[in-house]
């Protein structure tokens, strides 16, 4: 009944936080909806259809505009997702598609305040957070359906309720630096145990005994054509037996990543555009406590098709 109530309270304001009329104000609220149909025409543990959606209302609050809190803000991130589960038809461990829940359920998925310092070169945060939208993260392969090219598996599959990611999220506080132009540094402790253990359904804020912690981060160098190159290791406080010997150990592991423009046209120039763009991952767990000892990924985006599809659209709607 909480959840509820307090759903009941956010839609009505967010609705009203339309960009035309708040935007100046310092409110941007964004709606989208995803929809996806997929098929297991052969193979795996049944045949058949799933369809699947989502809803993601999000609001950005800009402090310095909204209540003259320079180098403050806050996000509010309301998740909604519905329809069938695709992997029930097919059994892969690391999924199928990257918007499948255990069960169809409105949420709050994220809200946070931030505070930035030094002239945006340490920021603050602090609530409810997904990892993911910082950590182990991916432009290029962002595009790509299957979960696997979200987080990498290994991560994904840690922790007694998995680490504070889609679709569930939980209480963190983190900090980033910038200490030079092109570099970052930034280091999280989250819930050990985000939610609530069998129950997929509602925001469940709860920090239980025992349920320790998760901490990671994370640190590399940013630039428009070299993208993202960075490496991680994460940690959970709390320990759980051992695979092997039964013996209480750690799940911890690291990462790496590269994220680039491959082939830009007009480098150099004022207005450069991405053609071609690459990205790899690859992560190792400790031990045997985890399900996933490693994972890696890799793939190329070609942009030009997006943008001539895109023109091709335009073009049909004018009269």
């Amino acid at each position: 009944m909480p959840l509820i109530k307090s759903l009941g309270l956010i839609f009505p304001a967010l609705l009203l936080l339309t960009p035309a009329s708040r935007a100046a104000e310092g409110y941007d609220f964004t709606a989208r909806y995803k929809f996806d149909y997929l098929r297991n025409a052969s193979g795996g543990l049944a045949l058949g259809n799933r369809s699947l959606g989502n809803v993601d209302l999000q609001l950005s609050v800009d402090g310095d505009k909204a209540f003259h809190l320079p180098g403050a803000s806050a996000f509010v991130y309301v998740l909604g997702d519905h329809g069938g589960r695709p992997n029930d038809l097919v059994g892969s461990l690391g999924g199928l598609d990257n918007i499948e829940v255990p069960a169809p359920a409105w949420k709050l998925y994220e809200a946070w305040v931030q505070q930035e310092f030094a002239s945006g070169k340490v920021s603050v945060l602090a609530g409810l957070h997904d990892l993911n939208s910082e950590f182990y993260a991916t432009e290029t392969s962002a595009l790509f359906l299957n979960p696997t090219y979200g987080i990498g598996t290994e991560m994904a599959g840690s922790g007694d309720n998995g680490p504070s990611i889609f679709p569930t999220t939980g209480l963190a506080a983190r900090l980033l630096a910038k200490p030079f132009a092109q570099g970052y540094f930034e280091a999280a402790i989250f819930d050990g145990v985000p939610g609530e253990v069998g129950n997929p359904k509602g925001t469940h804020v709860r920090l239980g005994k025992g349920d320790g912690s998760l901490l990671v981060a994370e640190g590399g160098i940013l630039g428009r054509r070299e993208g993202r190159l960075a490496a991680g290791a994460w940690t959970y406080t709390a320990r759980k037996p051992d695979f092997v010997t039964g013996l209480p150990a750690r799940s911890q592991g690291a990462y790496f990543l590269y994220d680039r423009a491959l082939v830009i046209e007009g480098a150099g120039t004022a207005d450069p555009k991405t053609l071609l763009s690459g990205f790899a991952r690859i992560g190792f767990t400790a031990g045997d406590v985890d399900r996933f000892e490693y994972a890696w990924s890799a793939g190329l985006v070609w942009h030009e098709m997006d943008r001539k599809m895109s023109s091709d659209s335009a073009c049909r709607k004018q009269p």
